[in-house]
């Protein structure tokens, strides 16, 4: 059985991941609220989403990593992208993965998070907004499919990139997006 703690932090990733791609990747706006140093997203993202492309350029992708020092090493992890498809950015389509694990130590090449772990977690969001309306808001939490690998890391430089894919389902329409052959290439990240 599932421990209730994981569950309740795929949820967690899952709003994260969702407020994150909502208010951070309006390309429309160029504030740094957090104050954080450094280009927000460098990497990139290339997946499928039901046999479509989604490709975020250059600059598009960002991540957050959390770690509560009270849990001795556990930590949130979300690195979420965004296409704009007008000037405005106003219309976008999104992508995050949110990890989550006991041990932040165990970033490292070659770890892999499954949905159905018991000690780590992974959850996939898929999103489409029109005209500032999210349309589309799916989650692999619904369906219970997710995995991620992390193909390289640097913490010193905080750059990462990985594989994904994830089974997301709206929860108002029911509608199943399966993304595969996702891919996130250098993302810059900042930590918390």
């Amino acid at each position: 059985m599932k421990s209730t703690k994981f569950k309740k932090t795929k949820y967690l990733l899952f709003l994260l991941g969702f407020i994150l791609i909502i208010q951070g990747c309006d390309s429309s706006d160029d504030s740094n609220d957090n104050n954080l140093e450094g280009n927000l997203g460098d990497g990139e993202t290339i997946a499928q989403v039901n046999g479509q492309e989604f490709a975020a350029a250059e600059g598009n992708t960002s991540g957050l990593l959390i770690t509560i020092p009270e849990t001795e090493g556990f930590y949130i992890f979300t690195i979420s992208s965004a296409i704009a498809l007008n000037e405005s950015g106003s219309s976008r389509d999104l992508l995050s993965i949110g990890l989550a694990g006991n041990n932040v130590n165990d970033l490292r090449v070659g770890e892999v998070w499954d949905a159905n772990s018991e000690t780590q977690a992974v959850t996939g969001t898929y999103a489409e907004v029109r005209n500032e309306t999210s349309e589309i808001i799916a989650s692999s939490e619904l369906e219970g499919t997710a995995t991620f690998t992390l193909t390289a890391i640097d913490r010193d430089a905080r750059i990462l990139s990985g594989e994904f894919s994830f089974i997301a389902q709206d929860e108002f329409t029911g509608d199943i997006f399966t993304v595969t052959n996702g891919r996130f290439k250098n993302v810059s990240y900042f930590e918390q």
